[in-house]
């Protein structure tokens, strides 16, 4: 790398994090919009946009007119959480989301005297299961001895009957 490189390089870094910032995720927009809200040339605009499709923050869409841009990856995401903004994060209502706090299925930290609670995001994923039962055995007194005893005796006689 020589020292013209590097103000290439560093300016290359800043025209596509700008441009980043200006393209949306839930909604596409335009080239000629996105040329009109930055000071980039023609040239940079369309290195910057390559440089992000290939990294694959950004997906394009060419139409008859024009190519439309939206954004795929948001960035890292925020570290901490409230309540409300976790439960929008696990497509829950904001009362399982206490309720998963209140027995101990999430890691919640109290923030102040409030009680306001605070859930990182690393523990957001923690009470999700997958709901699949292909891994988990079916128990039968047949094939082990002490669920045999346990299970066949006279006292919950009345339970097999059911």
């Amino acid at each position: 790398m020589t020292q013209n490189d590097g103000p290439q390089y560093s300016s290359s870094i800043g025209n596509r994090q700008g441009l980043l910032e200006l393209i949306p995720a839930d909604a596409p927009i335009g080239y000629l919009e996105l040329r009109r809200k930055t000071t980039l040339s023609s040239t940079d605009l369309d290195g910057a946009l390559s440089e992000l499709e290939d990294l694959g923050v950004i997906v394009s869409k060419q139409t008859t007119n024009q190519v439309f841009y939206r954004r795929v990856w948001a960035g890292p995401g925020k570290e901490w959480y409230s309540v409300v903004e976790a439960a929008q994060y696990l497509s829950v209502s904001k009362r399982t989301v206490q309720q998963l706090i209140r027995d101990g299925q999430m890691v919640a930290y109290r923030v102040g005297r409030g009680g306001h609670h605070r859930i990182r995001r690393a523990d957001l994923d923690s009470p999700m299961h997958r709901n699949d039962s292909s891994g988990i055995a079916e128990l039968n007194g047949a094939e082990d001895p002490v669920l045999a005893e346990l299970w066949d005796n006279e006292q919950d006689a009345e339970y097999d009957r059911l």
